[in-house]
């Protein structure tokens, strides 16, 4: 998407703690609190006071708690929008699978020591559409992301979030259902873990918030579909009125239209 973003906004890509190239110390307590401390002190290192955002799975996570702080007024960042990708926005909607399951209990450490690129890759397809299946998704470069640094050793660590989602649940509802910004949900429909059902939820908390179902795509909106799910995130800019700075025109067909404001 990177090509489709940079045509209209000044993008940062940030390799959050544990991930990507960014450092993966080994043993560690990693945190979502944490993530979005790192994230703060980094936007501020580079001058950066305001931002669009967009987030998924684990990201959206560390968004929340961005949304609550700027609620609380001592966010150093302003959110003026957030679109969130597939994610597990409410851990009480969202459907766990065992490969969850075992990566945040104690057998997650060597288990995911142990994991080589056969089993990754096999993971990751189970969580993908026909994109993957067809040979579309770049899984080689996912697994060398993965295996940078030892990345392996981490994803016990990075799991526990899940447990963070339980402790902060209210919390994290609470800064979407507050919002000071317009949020959308963008998401592939055919996820079986934090798809239709998290959709539902969001709708609940947001009512008056765009939500985009994408067909015949799962987790990765951005890796399945990337053109698609660009022309969807520009489409909800257009709308909130973000400046075009010569972005291409968007397919609106899969953005509803603007809900009435709330009373």
């Amino acid at each position: 998407m990177w090509p489709a973003l940079t045509a209209r906004f000044d993008v940062i890509a940030v390799d959050l703690l544990g991930s990507g190239f960014s450092d993966k110390p080994f043993p560690y307590d990693y945190s979502v609190l944490e993530q979005a401390n790192i994230l703060e002190r980094f936007t501020t290192a580079l001058g950066v006071d305001r931002a669009h955002v967009l987030a998924h799975d684990y990201g959206g996570t560390v968004t929340q708690e961005l949304l609550a702080r700027q609620n609380e007024g001592r966010s150093s960042l302003c959110l003026e929008s957030v679109t969130f990708l597939n994610g597990g926005l409410f851990i009480q909607a969202q459907c766990l699978t065992p490969i969850h399951y075992l990566f945040d209990s104690p057998l997650g450490v060597p288990v995911g020591a142990l994991t080589c690129e056969p089993a990754f890759k096999c993971i990751t397809k189970s969580f993908m559409g026909q994109a993957a299946k067809a040979g579309a998704v770049d899984l080689d470069g996912m697994w060398a992301i993965l295996n940078y640094n030892r990345g392996q050793r981490v994803l016990h660590g990075i799991i526990q979030y899940l447990d963070e989602r339980k402790q902060f649940e209210r919390r994290w509802t609470a800064a979407l259902a507050h919002a000071r910004c317009p949020l959308a949900y963008v998401y592939g429909a055919e996820d079986k873990v934090s798809g239709d059902t998290i959709a539902r939820r969001f709708s609940e908390v947001v009512p008056h918030a765009p939500v985009v179902r994408m067909c015949g795509v799962e987790h990765y909106p951005h890796t399945e579909a990337p053109a698609r799910t660009a022309a969807i995130f520009h489409a909800l800019h257009d709308g909130w009125g973000a400046p075009p700075a010569g972005a291409p025109a968007a397919d609106r067909s899969d953005v509803p239209p603007p809900a009435p404001a709330p009373r």
